[in-house]
C-alpha cells in the first residue's frame, strides 16, 4: 500500500479507485492539474507516479503558465487583466512610461514561457511575484542599458516579496541573458557554419544526415562543425559577460 505521494499501483481495481479518491482530495490544492494527472495514467504506472510526485510540488498557480505553454487566449488575457496594471505602476514609478511597462510586461512573458519549456522547470511560488521579480529584473536591466546615473528600484508595495520568486527569476534571467549572448556570437558566424550547427543539433538528426544534406563527406561534416563550434565557443568565452553567467 503506498503513501499519497507514492501511491502503489497493484493493478487491481480497489487500488486504482482508492488512488484517484485520493488524488480528489488534492482539488482544493491543485485544481488545474487533476485532469493532467489523469491523462497521464494511461502512459503507465512508473510515468505516472513520477508525475504525480513533480506536480505535487508545483505550485497551484501553475495554470497560469499552462496557459502560456498553450498559448491559450482566455488564460493570457486574464494574465493580462489581473497584472498588467500592477507592472505598469511598478515601471511609471521608476523612471519608465506606459509603453515601456507594455514592452516590459510582453517580453517577460516571453521570457518565462521559454524558461517554463526547459526541462525541470518548477513553479515553487506564486506567479505573481515570480512575474513581479522577472519584470523588475528587466526594467533595472534596461535602467542600466539606458545609462541612467544612480539606477535605484523604488519598490511596489503591491507586491509581496519572495525569496523562491527571487530564485527562481534570477535563474530565469540568467537563462536569458546566455541565450542572448549565445545568439549574439552564433549570427555572427558564416552561413555556412550556422547551417552546419542548425543541422547538427536537429533532434534525432545523424552526422550522417547532415553529411548528405550537405553533400559533403562525413568527415569532412564532422570536422567542419567542430570549427565552427570552437569559434563559437571562442566568442563567447571572450565576451567580458561570460564570467558572470557561468
Amino acid at each position: 500500500m503506498g503513501s499519497l505521494l507514492y501511491p502503489s499501483f497493484s493493478g487491481a481495481a480497489v487500488e486504482k479507485k482508492r488512488f484517484f479518491t485520493q488524488i480528489r482530495l488534492l482539488q482544493g490544492l491543485l485544481p488545474p492539474v487533476l485532469h493532467f494527472l489523469q491523462k497521464k495514467f494511461s502512459k503507465g504506472p512508473i510515468t505516472f507516479a513520477a508525475s504525480v510526485q513533480t506536480i505535487l510540488f508545483m505550485h497551484p498557480d501553475f495554470h497560469y503558465i499552462q496557459s502560456l505553454l498553450d498559448n491559450h487566449h482566455t488564460g493570457i488575457s486574464a494574465i493580462y487583466a489581473r497584472f498588467s496594471a500592477g507592472i505598469e505602476r511598478f515601471v511609471r514609478a521608476n523612471s519608465g512610461n506606459t509603453d515601456d511597462a507594455r514592452d516590459v510586461f510582453q517580453e517577460s512573458l516571453l521570457v518565462i514561457t521559454r524558461q517554463a519549456r526547459r526541462p525541470g522547470f518548477q513553479l515553487t511560488c506564486p506567479f505573481e511575484a515570480y512575474l513581479f521579480m522577472v519584470c523588475r529584473g528587466r526594467w533595472f536591466n534596461e535602467l542600466k542599458r539606458r545609462q541612467r546615473a544612480a539606477v535605484t528600484i523604488a519598490e511596489s508595495s503591491g507586491f509581496t516579496d519572495n525569496e523562491d520568486a527571487g530564485a527562481l527569476a534570477d535563474a530565469t534571467l540568467r537563462e536569458e541573458a546566455r541565450d542572448k549572448l549565445f545568439r549574439r556570437f552564433f549570427d555572427k558566424l558564416s552561413a555556412g557554419c550556422r547551417q552546419i550547427i542548425q543541422l547538427a543539433w536537429t533532434p534525432n538528426t545523424s552526422m550522417e544526415q547532415v553529411s548528405a544534406q550537405l553533400g559533403v563527406s562525413y568527415n569532412y561534416a564532422r570536422k567542419r562543425k567542430s570549427e565552427c563550434i570552437a569559434q563559437l565557443m571562442e566568442w563567447v568565452r571572450a565576451a567580458p559577460e561570460f564570467a558572470s553567467l557561468r
